[in-house]
């Protein structure tokens, strides 16, 4: 089977799902279970042929799970203490996320889009934490389904070296990667306190994975950060034309129907885009395209809706050029990280 024969079923797919998720999200009435990192884990694990983030099938569920049960504890916590606790709640969530990762010897970067999600939301349902694990168990039975078929190369299941000095390694890695979110941790709450413009819209599930994903130096794609940076803007743009489009379109149909044909438009579209324009698809972008259906909860005005592609992009670059700025920093270089 070619190359083009072995893409569209999974585009297809991925298309679909998103759909299938906005569509279950908007009949029982709850968006705790819109999860836009579900965007990515779809094309991760069924359009690209490899094992993108070294796991096996079950370290993923469950660490998606957790992930995402640590964010809604912390979130939960964050609406006792207060709204300034979500900030230092990303922080700690970033290290027990690390730590599920470094446990599970694995690198499943969206379970920091998973965790981050319910802080950035103020989400507090326990829908959220299901819906997660249910995506997942669903990723993972229609990538099996597609490997049967032969659209999908059988996954390389597999997983990091259980040696001691490995795990202390990367919990120092990932400790040092979470020093570059602390500046936009600080400069948002500040600038949301003396502005009237919400620039909590920075902080979005897809840009943490983008950020880890550009700390790690054997990651293919941080040979292009110019193109990534394009296709994060572009899939937020054209999201956020999508979902401006479906209040339209619900006047005609109803929000049940309009909403998930919006948002399969959305992902079709920067699918389609990232393909013929870009070297390799970025699958965060795909996640961009499907926030904005959840971001418009934080939207005042008419003017944060346009202003919300440039949000995106001020915040990717920051989180491309951080990354880069710690790939380069003596200490890292020194550090023996083959294994990540």
């Amino acid at each position: 089977m070619s190359l083009i024969q072995h893409t569209k079923p999974a585009l297809i797919f991925i298309v679909t799902g998103a759909m299938l998720m906005l569509f279950v999200a908007r009949m029982i009435g709850h968006t705790d279970i819109i999860m836009p990192t579900f965007g990515a884990l779809m094309t991760g694990g069924w359009l690209i042929q490899d094992n993108l983030w070294h796991y096996h099938r079950f370290n993923l569920f469950l660490s998606m799970a957790l992930a995402a049960c640590i964010g809604l504890s912390l979130a939960i916590l964050s609406q006792q203490i207060g709204e300034w606790f979500s900030y230092i709640g990303i922080l700690i969530g970033f290290q027990m996320v690390a730590a599920i990762l470094v446990i599970g010897r694995t690198q499943i970067y969206p379970c920091f889009g998973a965790f981050s999600l319910p802080l950035i939301f103020q989400t507090t349902s326990w829908w959220y934490p299901v819906s997660v694990a249910t995506l997942a168990g669903f990723m993972l039975l229609v990538q099996w389904c597609l490997e049967k078929s032969g659209i999908r190369r059988p996954l390389d299941e597999g997983e990091f070296p259980n040696l001691p000095e490995h795990r202390k390694d990367r919990m120092q890695f990932y400790l040092r990667v979470s020093t570059g979110l602390i500046p936009i941790l600080v400069i948002i709450p500040v600038m949301q306190h003396l502005g009237d413009i919400n620039v909590h819209l920075l902080l979005q599930a897809p840009l943490f994975v983008t950020y880890t994903t550009f700390c790690n130096e054997h990651s293919t794609f941080i040979r292009f950060p110019k193109q990534t940076w394009a296709q994060l803007v572009m899939a937020s743009a054209i999201g956020m034309a999508f979902c401006w489009l479906s209040s339209y379109f619900a006047a005609f149909l109803s929000d049940i129907v309009a909403t998930p044909i919006c948002v399969g438009c959305s992902v079709a579209l920067t699918l389609f885009l990232a393909g013929r324009i870009f070297v390799k698809r970025f699958p965060p972008a795909i996640s961009m395209a499907i926030t904005p259906f959840l971001a418009t909860s934080l939207m005042t005005s008419v003017v944060q809706v346009v202003l919300f592609p440039l949000f995106i992009a001020v915040a990717a670059a920051y989180c491309i050029f951080m990354a880069w700025v710690f790939r380069r920093h003596p200490k890292y270089e020194n550090m023996d990280l083959h294994y990540l």
